[in-house]
């Protein structure tokens, strides 16, 4: 996949506004091209609205979630596959980590996915994989 840039902002931190769009509460805002789309679990608006406003979204593909206990649960006792599952987590997370290191080194990573490493910045490196006490290592 090409590279992407993602800028990650977290808590208080955040700012009011970002591309001329108020942001509400928690979510992502998608930044593109042609406009920007911002999403949580309430909803999805985008804008520049004026340029969308003729917009119909496909039909969803996706079944609506009974929750995440209440799928974990259900998974267990049937066998039947969660909606957001670990090969969809799984990259999620490491996104979400990743944003986790940018900030504690304060600055911007690239991060090599095939190497699982920040090359151009090895402090990284002791975040990403840390020691551990002898007895508590990870096997």
């Amino acid at each position: 996949m090409p590279a992407v840039k993602v800028t990650w902002y977290d808590g208080n931190q955040a700012p009011g506004e970002l591309h001329g769009i108020k942001l509400r509460g928690s979510g992502v805002l998608f930044v593109g091209k042609e406009g920007q789309l911002f999403a949580d679990y309430g909803g999805w608006k985008l804008y520049p609205e004026e340029q969308f406003a003729e917009f119909e979204p496909p039909e969803p593909t996706i079944p609506a979630s009974i929750g995440h206990h209440d799928e974990w649960i259900q998974a267990v006792k049937t066998g039947a596959p969660t909606t957001c599952d670990f090969a969809y987590s799984g990259p999620l997370s490491e996104t979400v980590l990743l944003g986790l290191v940018a900030y504690r080194l304060g600055r911007p990573i690239d991060w090599d996915a095939a190497t699982l490493t920040v090359p151009d910045v090895p402090e990284a490196a002791a975040l990403i994989r840390p020691s551990y006490r002898a007895g508590w290592e990870i096997a």
